[in-house]
């Protein structure tokens, strides 16, 4: 991806993918590993779309798209979008697969609210004073959100609940748990 092209994503962050086509007027299925529904969805005003299209030899083409919002609404795992300048079937088919970008500041949280995961990426993660780890990203198994990192050379994922979480350190950007015995070495055996 160019310069250009980087830049217009700097204050962007993914929350999804298209997943698929919705009915017949050019809506976009949209899925994400955020808790639906997410509070900022009747905020949203406009969107991001990440395009890669299949070129040559595995290589693909890169556009970004920006689009406004029509209307937009939970749905299963993610959200129904409704574009301004999506109007078909045909044209919404096209973007399957696009990573679905929106401003960072949906995600901010507001004292008083639950934290979005996207706020503390980068946090180092501690089970007590053992350093497990940089959070790297997130996943969820149904019944919790999980947090992503490296330890010991092994990718682990570790459940983000309230009864496990000692403190967030906002300011050194740690979070410190106190994990189930063997939760981390089941992972990694």
């Amino acid at each position: 991806m160019d310069k250009v092209k980087a830049s217009s994503l700097e204050n962007q962050v993914v929350v999804g993918k298209v997943r698929d086509s919705h009915g017949l007027k050019g809506e976009l299925f949209v899925v994400t590993n955020l808790t639906p529904p997410p509070s900022w969805i009747e905020e949203l005003k406009e969107f991001t779309l990440l395009i890669q299209t299949p070129i040559e030899n595995g290589k693909h083409e890169e556009q970004i798209k920006k689009f406004e919002i029509k209307k937009i609404r939970p749905h299963k795992t993610g959200f129904i979008v409704k574009a301004d300048q999506i109007d078909d079937r045909n044209t919404s088919d096209s973007y399957k697969g696009a990573v679905f970008y929106i401003e960072k500041s949906y995600l901010d949280s507001q004292k008083g609210e639950g934290i979005y995961l996207q706020e503390v990426k980068g946090f180092m993660l501690f089970d007590k004073e053992i350093k497990i780890g940089i959070i790297s990203g997130f996943s969820t198994n149904n019944a919790q959100d999980l947090l992503q990192t490296e330890y010991q050379g092994h990718s682990v994922s570790i459940p983000f609940v309230q009864q496990y979480v000692i403190k967030i350190d906002w300011e050194n950007k740690k979070i410190i748990l106190d994990l189930p015995e063997g939760l981390l070495e089941s992972q990694i055996s």
